[in-house]
């Protein structure tokens, strides 16, 4: 399963959600892939997010880079760097 969503609408910022049959989900803002819900069921299948969510854009804007959960701009500036 492949949904997109509006995350902040002021901004227009989309978050895409990715799921499998088994319940698991991870979702993911525009910016460098951010992720802000992965949703897994524990052991009696209840279903958790286990990623803590920031209030709103703004607030990952200040902290994705310390919170670990940017993909593409950590690998981007150092992909950015290396000869071809």
């Amino acid at each position: 399963m492949i949904k997109t969503d509006i995350f902040d609408n002021a901004k227009g910022i989309k978050i895409y959600t990715l799921g499998n049959s088994r319940g698991m989900t991870a979702s993911f803002i525009e910016r460098g892939a951010t992720l802000v819900s992965l949703c897994t069921p524990d052991k009696d299948g209840k279903i958790e997010n286990v990623v803590v969510r920031l209030k709103d854009y703004d607030e990952y804007v200040k902290n994705t880079l310390d919170a670990g959960t940017e993909v593409f701009y950590r690998l981007g500036s150092t992909i950015e760097h290396q000869p071809i």
